[in-house]
């Protein structure tokens, strides 16, 4: 059998905030949820997400939109491991279980596939784990004194020497259907949160077997929780994307000014200049010249084309070689040739 990711997002998101439910928030153009599953789905068959009452009704209708195959839901928040046993029913005994959060939306395909390659090596259960600062509030791995994974401790349950520990769960575990149904079966919440923590079937496996990690990078475990959190995680994640962007060969004038959204495909030799924001699907063609503190939201912008300074594009669709602005502003539906 093959891969089944699982995406808990049944957190509520209080701290946050927000007006809707934190898995649905917007982050740099699609959803929190979206951005877990385009990592999830190159390395998985299907892509399954677990919510609560309060998303119900803003998911009905959207799951294609967002990459899931199934929706299931978890009735009462009694924590992750009660969450992933919502989903295990529809997941074969023999098929690995790749378990994500909602929250997490730096992380990658490539680290999720070693996460599923040390499964492949013999482990009974992988997880990724990641390099943590003094303040983190992520869980800490333990090890014992031959260096193997024993557990993770939750950061509420844990000691003042275990948050010392440098090293951290990233939110992400591995291991087959069948062994995660009878590790989740056997939990208590015997925790400072009075739930059941998918982190403790850790331990279970390491009671019987070799727990194995592939170690990420520390931008990967960056959540969502509060709004200094979000902020730090989008600022993580533009970074990550401009720096993509030249990598194909987009020249930036100031890339640290410049925003971009999930649906920004800018192509080679296209510059950008300083406070450039992209909003939505935008597409920039070769050559193409967007100038300083432009704002193309839901557009295209063809081959050649010179943007002006402080010139708005948004839902339209610019031909090649055109020249518009400064202070232009080409209105939803226009087409210019």
């Amino acid at each position: 059998m093959g891969v089944e990711a699982v995406i808990l997002a049944g957190g509520a998101g209080t701290r946050m905030g927000a007006a809707v439910p934190k898995a649905l928030l917007d982050f740099c153009g699609r959803p929190l949820l979206w951005h877990v599953g385009a990592a999830a789905r190159p390395v998985s068959e299907r892509v399954h997400a677990v919510h609560g009452p309060d998303i119900a009704a803003p998911l009905a209708g959207r799951a294609e939109a967002l990459g899931l195959d199934a929706l299931h839901l978890q009735a009462e928040p009694r924590g992750t491991a009660d969450a992933l046993a919502c989903a295990l029913p529809a997941i074969a005994d023999d098929a690995v279980v790749l378990a994500l959060c909602a929250d997490t939306p730096l992380v990658t395909a490539p680290t999720l596939q070693a996460v599923l390659r040390e499964l492949d090596a013999g482990a009974e259960l992988s997880l990724l784990a990641l390099p943590l600062p003094a303040d983190s509030r992520l869980g800490r791995l333990l090890r014992d004194a031959q260096g193997a994974v024993v557990g993770i401790r939750e950061y509420a349950d844990a000691s003042d020497a275990e948050r010392a520990i440098a090293e951290g769960s990233g939110g992400v575990l591995a291991a087959r259907a069948g062994r995660l149904r009878k590790w989740c079966a056997a939990l208590k919440p015997d925790n400072a949160q009075g739930e059941l923590y998918l982190t403790d079937c850790v331990a279970q496996a390491a009671a019987g077997g070799v727990v194995r990690a592939a170690v990420g990078g520390a931008e990967e475990g960056l959540g969502v929780n509060t709004p200094a959190e979000y902020a730090a995680a989008c600022a993580a994640w533009q970074r990550r994307a401009r720096g993509e962007a030249m990598d194909r060969g987009a020249l930036f004038d100031a890339p640290e000014t410049v925003w971009l959204s999930a649906a920004t495909e800018i192509a080679a030799t296209a510059r950008i200049g300083p406070h450039a924001v992209f909003e939505g699907a935008v597409r920039v063609e070769a050559g193409a010249h967007v100038h300083a503190h432009a704002v193309l939201r839901d557009c295209a912008i063809g081959e050649g084309t010179e943007v002006h300074p402080f010139t708005v594009v948004e839902r339209a669709r610019v031909g090649a070689r055109c020249r518009i602005g400064p202070f232009a502003r080409l209105r939803p539906e226009a087409e210019l040739e």
